[in-house]
């Protein structure tokens, strides 16, 4: 038992530079395309080679060769459990290993009896016409942008020539917490106050300390000055910020209050991001319509201990409304 679990650690410490290797092979580089052309008759040579190997050791065992049966097996299994991880790893790149939840997954792939979701790509049959739209019909505002997505060079006039050629009135920038707001007030905002418009967003994660929530209340009315036009309160809060007792900061907390009030007396609406979809919060797994999503990118789901469910979070939420 120790000398399996010993052998399964160096498999793991040994995939790390194999799997590096592999997806660092260029697509049109020989190994690759040989990896690619293995793939597709993997569904049938894996579960073959494996029958014949399982009879090939019963025929060993059978003829009394138990010696050369047991060497068979020490080169054999590590081999297929190096290729089940390598598969694993390039069906889900960004998924556990040995996760419990993914072991039968594993099996599938390693004995050809499940399709990977990388290889599904029908052709569309729906067939339409297009036609590229560069300008709306009427002057739009958009009201969830980000100046922090902006090429370091960019300028308050080119911007503003980008929006005049796709007809967009204004822009609200919402990359815009402490430090940030008050940068692209001077430069952004105030080049054109009336099309790079801004809402603040204060970082709850100081109301831990003693005076914290003041510090906010103050900085939202230096932000109010300074040109911000509401509050922007992103799912950290509820799901990350955490009180003085080192516990979940929840949305209808009274601490807060002061908070919404100051927002309120400024003139300031609230644009709150509360959770994500409710298929975040489920299990990963066959009956997750986010399925393929959250297997690419699990460190975006919220099904994990401690967090709050989403139907808590909604009501926290209507508590504070």
């Amino acid at each position: 038992m120790l000398g399996s679990v010993l052998l399964l650690i160096v498999l793991v410490v040994l995939l790390n530079p194999v799997d590096a290797l592999i997806e660092g092979m260029s697509d049109r580089s020989l190994p690759r395309r040989a990896l690619a052309a293995f793939d597709k008759r993997a569904s049938w040579l894996v579960p073959a080679g494996l029958l014949a190997l399982a009879g090939f050791e019963l025929g060993l065992v059978a003829l009394r060769r138990r010696t050369l049966a047991l060497q068979l097996a020490a080169v054999a299994i590590p081999f297929c459990m190096l290729y089940g991880v390598i598969e694993f790893r390039r069906a889900y790149p960004n998924a556990a290993v040995f996760d419990l939840q993914r072991l039968t997954d594993g099996a599938s792939i390693l004995l050809g009896t499940d399709m990977r979701l990388s290889q599904f790509d029908p052709p569309p049959t729906l067939k339409v016409e297009r036609e590229s739209v560069i300008r709306t019909a009427f002057p739009a505002i958009d009201i969830h942008f980000h100046f922090g997505s902006l090429p370091p060079d960019m300028t308050p006039e080119r911007l503003v020539a980008a929006m005049d050629a796709t007809g967009i009135r204004q822009v609200y920038n919402l990359d815009s917490g402490p430090g940030e707001f008050e940068k692209y007030a001077s430069t952004f905002t105030a080049a054109y106050p009336d099309r790079l418009l801004q809402f603040a967003k204060p970082n709850f994660s100081v109301t831990r300390r003693e005076g914290g929530v003041q510090q906010i209340v103050q900085w939202l009315s230096v932000t109010a000055r300074l040109g911000a036009r509401g509050v922007k309160v992103n799912k950290s809060l509820g799901l990350g910020v955490l009180n003085a007792e080192g516990k979940l900061l929840a949305l209808d907390d009274p601490l807060l209050d002061p908070i919404w009030k100051e927002a309120g007396d400024l003139g300031l609406p609230v644009l709150m991001h509360t959770a994500d979809p409710p298929a975040f919060f489920q299990p990963i797994d066959h009956s997750n319509e986010r399925f393929e999503e959250l297997t690419k990118f699990p460190e975006w789901s919220f099904n994990k201990p401690g967090l709050p469910s989403f139907e808590t979070l909604m009501e926290q939420r209507e508590r504070l409304l």
